[in-house]
């Protein structure tokens, strides 16, 4: 019988919600998860992290593994008590865009040999790099020296290429520009290679050996961010959290 846990933390823009679970020898993530009542196997949906492992013990040790991470970061099952710490020191934050430079966005495109979509231009050169989906989903901008650095996004994007077992998603990885990542270790990215002047998004799930279409363009993906809840599910996990943007 497969073991499944839902963990939840509140956040101050809503809930986060996060799905872990084990069947056989397989390990199953961060995705919308049940538990199918007539067959009794785990039902999962397409944006499913899926980690196979040799035998069954592994997989158990690999779920108690990604129960322990979820309560460091915060989360809990309904049946269990707030997680006590030390309140951490307290920081200075606007709540105000940090509008990026037109120059680092020039700087970066020179780097790298492709220009950014005029739509990523337009969005960062206003809001810089900031935070969506209560904090799940995570847009990054050039010419910081955080964690929401778009060069830090292409270093990881080539490290995760080098490692990567299947041939033709290494190579995309090689190529690839992501702008965007989330807590389940999920990348949005754009292709060089479209040539179109806007082109389209790709969702790079965690452990998936390809990448898939996900919108017409970076105006496009904000656009059903903040209004298509259904959207939100389809890809991402079922989030109960404020689709606005909070500014880094």
């Amino acid at each position: 019988m497969p073991r499944y846990t839902e963990l939840r933390k509140t956040t101050s823009r809503g809930v986060l919600r996060r799905h872990i679970a084990v069947e056989g020898n397989t390990l199953f993530e961060r995705a919308n998860l049940g538990v199918n009542k007539k067959t009794g196997r785990i039902s999962e949906s397409m944006s499913t992290s899926k980690t196979a492992f040799r035998g069954e013990a592994d997989a158990r040790a690999a779920y108690e593994r990604a129960l322990a991470r979820a309560v460091d970061d915060g989360f809990r099952g309904d049946d269990e008590p707030p997680k006590t710490t030390a309140a951490p020191p307290k920081t200075k934050r606007t709540g105000m865009p940090r509008p990026t430079p037109s120059g680092a966005l020039t700087d970066f495109a020179h780097a790298h040999g492709h220009p950014l979509p005029p739509s990523y231009r337009a969005f960062v050169t206003k809001n810089g790099a900031c935070d969506m989906l209560g904090g799940y989903l995570r847009i990054a901008a050039p010419g910081r020296r955080d964690a929401r650095d778009l060069g830090r996004l292409v270093r990881l994007a080539r490290a995760i290429a080098r490692e990567a077992p299947d041939e033709a998603c290494a190579t995309f990885l090689g190529r690839a520009i992501p702008f965007a990542d989330t807590g389940g270790a999920e990348l949005l990215l754009w292709d060089p290679q479209d040539r179109a002047n806007d082109p389209p998004v790709y969702f790079l799930a965690r452990g998936a050996d390809r990448p898939k279409k996900m919108a017409a363009s970076f105006g496009e993906l904000v656009k059903r961010l903040a209004r298509d809840q259904r959207f939100v599910d389809r890809w991402f996990l079922s989030l109960d959290a404020d689709p606005r943007i909070a500014h880094r």
